[in-house]
């Protein structure tokens, strides 16, 4: 077995930025993707997401057969979110070693998925089929990633479980349902050294929004009977998240839009979510007297595995992982299970995710590699 196989894959993943919000360099990835996979014999399709600004969208999905009666899928994402290089002590895009640690953009989220995966279903002597599921758009809600193919080609997707390496090496069987929102707030501009020929949105908008955070009170009432992976307790989440008004200093801003982030505990459904929100928007509304509307802009929907799946007890005992863990966050695991495929959540993250200076921890991505190993032999 190659020791190092791993590093110089993960080296080789972590050299191409596929910044999510710019959809750069899925092409060149999905060709890496495509070409791994057909190395250790597998027959791979890639198919493209036809997306409204024009760019590519591929997503590969490799099967390596043996016969066997069943069919899982390790799935991993290869966008990564964008790069600040300010704060980054070394190339976000050369996989840099220090220690026990692997530095660079997506080290972590997700191309750790993607090696892990490759690793396992290379080393391995598997029981069943395997499928590698590596999608793009993850970080911007899958719309075009593993959310299409599973809506567009679920024939294609012939797995009965799914393993989503997104996460760090705890099991997690749900994730939160995740709301995105546009609140406006309206006023009347005008000129700033008459301002009380205007109606200012911003100064309206302060005791709003003040008391419309208390809807947050309203929804931690409702909560997951399992822990999340920091071990607190997933509850109903409500933030405002960004603020934005005015046109110049010397005019009486007439408009103030504001974003929210709504977060339902797995296993709830998010419309009941946002109906509450929209009904608590509406009185809160009435009794400010002001101009102000709201519209959901996203939905990513919750999910929960049931606690007998086959693949729940197969993981447990590969990775001798007894607690269950939900996520804060959402992720891709919903999609699998709209798609009635169970599956759990599996990984070598960690909290360095989304930060400058992201990196992976060696002694976990191959305690990972091994774990896979034990799951595709347990067949």
């Amino acid at each position: 077995m190659d020791v190092d196989l791993d590093l110089r894959l993960l080296g080789e993943l972590v050299g191409i930025d596929t910044d999510a919000s710019k959809s750069s360099n899925y092409d060149e990835m999905a060709s890496l993707l495509k070409e791994k996979i057909e190395n250790i014999g597998g027959k791979v399709d890639v198919i493209y997401a036809k997306a409204p600004d024009g760019k590519s969208r591929p997503n590969v999905i490799g099967r390596l057969d043996f016969g066997a009666e069943k069919t899982i899928a390790l799935n991993a994402h290869y966008d990564v979110v964008p790069v600040d290089r300010t704060d980054w002590k070394r190339d976000p895009f050369k996989l840099t070693r220090v220690g026990n640690r692997m530095y660079g953009r997506g080290a972590s989220d997700d191309k750790s998925g993607i090696a892990v995966s490759l690793f396992a279903a290379e080393n391995a002597k598997p029981t069943a089929n395997v499928e590698l599921v590596f999608t793009c758009d993850e970080e911007i809600g899958s719309k075009y990633g593993l959310a299409w193919v599973l809506e567009k080609h679920r024939k294609m997707i012939r797995a009965d479980y799914a393993v989503v390496l997104d996460v760090e090496d705890c099991i997690v069987t749900g994730s939160s349902g995740v709301s995105g929102g546009t609140i406006v707030i309206k006023g009347v501009e005008h000129h700033a050294g008459m301002p009380f020929l205007g109606v200012n949105a911003v100064e309206k908008s302060l005791r709003f929004l003040l008391k419309l955070k208390k809807f947050d009170d309203v929804v931690s009432k409702y909560k997951c009977k399992y822990p999340g992976e920091m071990d607190g307790q997933v509850k109903g989440r409500f933030n405002i998240t960004m603020i934005n008004g005015g046109v110049a200093p010397n005019l009486i801003p007439g408009k103030v839009e504001i974003k929210f982030d709504l977060r339902s505990p797995p296993g709830t459904k998010v419309r009941d979510f946002q109906i509450m929100l929209i009904n608590y928007f509406e009185k809160l509304k009435k009794e400010e007297k002001i101009d102000a509307s709201i519209k959901m802009d996203s939905t990513h929907e919750s999910y929960i595995t049931d606690m007998d799946s086959d693949i729940l007890k197969r993981i447990r005992k590969s990775v001798k992982e007894k607690k269950i863990h939900v996520s804060f966050g959402g992720f891709d695991g919903t999609f699998f299970s709209q798609a009635n495929i169970p599956s759990v959540a599996y990984g070598a993250q960690n909290f360095s995710i989304h930060q400058a200076n992201e990196y992976v921890e060696i002694n976990k991505l191959r305690k990972v590699e091994k774990e896979m190993i034990n799951l595709l032999e347990s067949f």
